[in-house]
């Protein structure tokens, strides 16, 4: 009877062990897939789903979604489906798009009584990658 019950405590220490870690550890799929949020290419789309949960941790991706699909008034159709644009911006993401999206309104809260084409200067030796890409864009004259 006493070997009996010390079976059955045992067992239930164990689950009650199994139980406490399986609650309280942290989600290792969510970390990682919080890590991904906006790295793909700002060439690409990125899935319906993707976007919503991409929106849901920084709403700053709806203003990225708004001048990516700005930029295709400006290109051929092909633009961003050429595998030599693909190459040549692949490091240029959602999050990197994002973030210079960012430091530019810093920049401009900061030099309110500057022009332009001086905060331009600054962001663009930041990002300068995001400045050849608009300049390829905007020189298409579509």
């Amino acid at each position: 009877m006493r070997t009996r019950f010390k079976v059955i405590l045992i067992i239930f220490l164990c689950i009650g062990i199994y139980m406490f870690n399986k609650w309280n550890t942290v989600n290792t799929e969510t970390i990682n897939s919080d890590e991904n949020i906006g790295n793909i290419s700002i060439l690409e789309y990125p899935t319906y789903e993707e976007f919503k949960r991409w929106v849901k941790i920084d709403s700053q991706y709806i203003r990225v979604n708004s001048a990516r699909r700005y930029f295709e008034n400006f290109t051929s159709d092909d633009f961003f489906t050429l595998e030599r644009n693909k190459n040549k911006f692949k490091e240029i993401t959602w999050l990197k798009m994002s973030e210079y999206q960012k430091r530019y309104s810093e920049l401009t809260d900061s030099y309110k009584t500057y022009e332009t084409e001086y905060i331009d200067s600054l962001i663009f030796t930041e990002y300068p990658e995001i400045k050849e890409l608009l300049d390829d864009i905007f020189k298409l004259n579509y």
